[in-house]
């Protein structure tokens, strides 16, 4: 009865990109697009708790990033994964592929299954907004 929030910020896919055995190999992109995996792992770990509790309907899940992809593993291998899909550039870069990232809502009864909006979003508000509200701004 008592609302919580969590902010999930794993280190994966960053360096050191050491999958556990778990999910190695699983991603046909090396050790970091393993890693991009088990993170994709988390989250579901996450949602099949949110179900067991029944707390999903009442839960908002935001899942994103704070850069855009590397087109390469660190040691520049290239497993011809599109990470960044058809955008120019990759983290790091100033171009769209380095600050373009998903960012994925669900959000029972508020956003419908399926919307697409391409408007400009910045983490940063989401803080503020979180804010705002704790604080009745």
């Amino acid at each position: 009865n008592t609302p919580f929030f969590l902010y999930l910020t794993p280190s994966a896919p960053h360096r050191p990109c050491i999958p556990p055995d778990f999910i190695k190999g699983s991603s046909q992109a090396g050790p970091r697009g393993d890693m991009v995996a088990m993170v994709d792992w988390m989250v579901g770990e996450i949602d099949k708790t949110l179900k067991r509790h029944g707390l999903v309907d009442d839960t908002l899940m935001i899942v994103t990033s704070d850069n855009g992809a590397r087109l390469t593993d660190y040691y520049g291998n290239d497993y011809s994964h599109k990470s960044c899909g058809d955008l120019r550039g990759q983290k790091a870069d100033i171009w769209d592929g380095g600050h373009r990232e998903p960012f994925i809502v669900r959000w029972p009864g508020m956003v419908q299954p399926g919307t697409f909006n391409s408007d400009l979003v910045c983490l940063g508000d989401l803080f503020g907004l979180l804010y705002t509200r704790k604080h009745n701004l």
